[in-house]
């Protein structure tokens, strides 16, 4: 026995429109793990030249830098407790 050709062509196109889905679900779940890890680098980047600053312009104190005017201070040492 067999379901009539119509129905076979239905179901066939339901199943595939399913695993198409998971197939782009699954695309964009790796795509979002790529995308996280290059959050991780850039920040870890950033961390590094936040260094490199604090060594040449607050001779190894840290730094609190205006990221637009480019102004910075250097931040006290109760200051750095409180933030941790």
């Amino acid at each position: 026995m067999k379901i009539k050709k119509d129905e076979l062509k239905e179901l066939q196109d339901r199943v595939s429109n399913i695993n198409q889905a998971k197939l782009r679900l699954g695309t964009l779940e790796t795509q979002k793990v790529v995308i996280a890890q290059a959050i991780i680098n850039l920040q870890r980047q950033l961390e590094e030249f936040h260094q490199k600053m604090d060594v040449l312009y607050g001779k190894g104190d840290k730094l609190n830098i205006d990221v637009n005017s480019g102004e910075y201070q250097k931040i006290e040492e109760d200051e750095t407790n409180k933030k941790n």
